[in-house]
């Protein structure tokens, strides 16, 4: 073999040596970016709303506390349940996808906007006045002659309410401020849900017995929800998990520790926005 034939022969290994490297290369570079992605964490908000969700010692606790907890770690997860006013988790499930606010009450526009799990508790709105009030409600109509209705800031009752034309509320950020309001005759209905009215008042250091149920606005089913966008992932798989934990009576259990004298839900559903280009 000549020079020449010998120069060619080594510039072709060569070059199928090349060719052999880059495709390798990029077929590990196509591996990489056909995995599966790791999904995206959740972010947890909650209120003060005890017995279903308060803080104690800067801590989360109460019944859907632990229940979401108890979620958490059948999926190995330790994720931090952040508490924060009502308006600020109503925000944050509004701006952002994977976000999780529990618990909330469901209603139609909420069902179209959020995809909602449960119901994890039953319960009524209600109007409260005071004890000595000789106030009696038997309507809407009514309660909206009524001068002041104290109302939880973004919460299902102010929302509700502004719905049927009430223009009387005075809305606070916390609602031991309407409790105390009620006691103090500065407001003469308060408007709240029952599964929660004994515990706001033992917060305020108001006794029960100095307020008094007047009028049943509805009854209400408490979901936990995902915010628009939410990976689908998570949400089936919190879904299957709490219906897990309602058959196997796990959650019949907690429900008895946290609200032993509340309606127990039959069954747990998923509920998702409706797509309004279907019939």
């Amino acid at each position: 073999m000549n020079c020449s034939k010998l120069f060619t022969y080594t510039f072709l290994c060569l070059l199928l040596s090349l060719v052999a490297c880059f495709n390798l290369n990029a077929d590990s570079n196509v591996s990489v970016t056909t995995s599966t992605s790791p999904l995206p964490s959740l972010k947890l908000f909650t209120e003060e709303w005890p017995p279903i969700t308060f803080s104690e010692n800067n801590k989360p606790k109460g019944y859907a506390v632990e229940l979401i907890q108890k979620l958490l770690t059948m999926q190995s997860q330790t994720l931090p349940i952040y508490i924060v006013p009502w308006a600020r988790g109503w925000k944050m499930i509004n701006s952002e996808p994977n976000v999780v606010l529990f618990t909330m009450t469901l209603t139609p526009q909420r069902q179209q906007e959020f995809t909602l799990i449960g119901p994890v508790a039953i319960g009524q709105t209600n109007f409260y006045a005071a004890r000595s009030s000789q106030l009696q409600i038997n309507t809407l109509e009514e309660a909206r002659r009524i001068r002041r209705i104290g109302v939880y800031r973004d919460a299902v009752e102010q929302q509700l309410l502004e719905k049927q034309n009430f223009n009387n509320l005075v809305i606070v950020s916390k609602p031991i401020y309407s409790a105390q309001q009620l006691v103090q005759g500065r407001i003469e209905l308060w408007c709240t849900a029952d599964l929660t009215i004994d515990g706001i008042l033992k917060k305020a250091n108001i006794p029960t017995n100095l307020v008094k149920p007047v009028f049943t606005l509805q009854k209400n089913l408490l979901y936990i929800a995902f915010s628009a966008g939410s990976h689908p992932a998570h949400i089936d798989s919190w879904h299957q998990q709490l219906q897990q934990l309602h058959q196997n009576g796990w959650m019949k259990k907690l429900h008895q520790k946290w609200l032993p004298l509340t309606q127990f839900p039959k069954a747990i559903e998923k509920l998702t926005p409706r797509d309004p280009s279907q019939p």
